[in-house]
């Protein structure tokens, strides 16, 4: 997909320091990649304020529908196979893995963070489905 490529993150949620709103630091760059914005986007567009600050950055940027569901679905994959490698971990103990099958079903849960993001890659792709637009 021809798409804008900017310097991304991969899980920038969680790896920002602010001194104050012009005096942000963005740490842990070990996955940073030259991506389109939705592979960080899609953790945070639903925050208007993010968005409004995203925007005076980058003032033409729109959401591309397609490519947010991707990053989205790639996220929840490499979870899942973190979750089950730790789960599965033969020299972890019990106490270890029940508490990463824990971690698991409350992420997937309808009270974990990533059920509205999975509804709305749903959405993207029932309205592909019908051809709406």
């Amino acid at each position: 997909m021809d798409s804008e490529q900017v310097i991304t993150h991969g899980d920038a949620p969680g790896n920002v320091l602010m001194k104050s709103a012009k005096d942000i630091y963005v740490i842990d760059w070990d996955e940073a990649a030259l991506t389109p914005a939705e592979r960080d986007t899609w953790m945070i567009d639903h925050i208007p304020e993010f968005m409004e600050g995203y925007k005076s950055v980058r003032p033409n940027f729109t959401i591309n529908a397609d490519l947010r569901s991707f990053y989205t679905l790639k996220y929840y994959f490499q979870r899942n196979m973190h979750y089950f490698s730790e789960i599965l971990k033969e020299d972890a103990d019990a106490q270890y893995r029940l508490k990463n099958v824990d971690k698991l079903d409350h992420e997937l849960s309808d009270q974990g963070w990533m059920a509205p993001r999975l509804q709305e890659v749903k959405t993207n792709i029932r309205e592909k489905l019908s051809g709406a637009p």
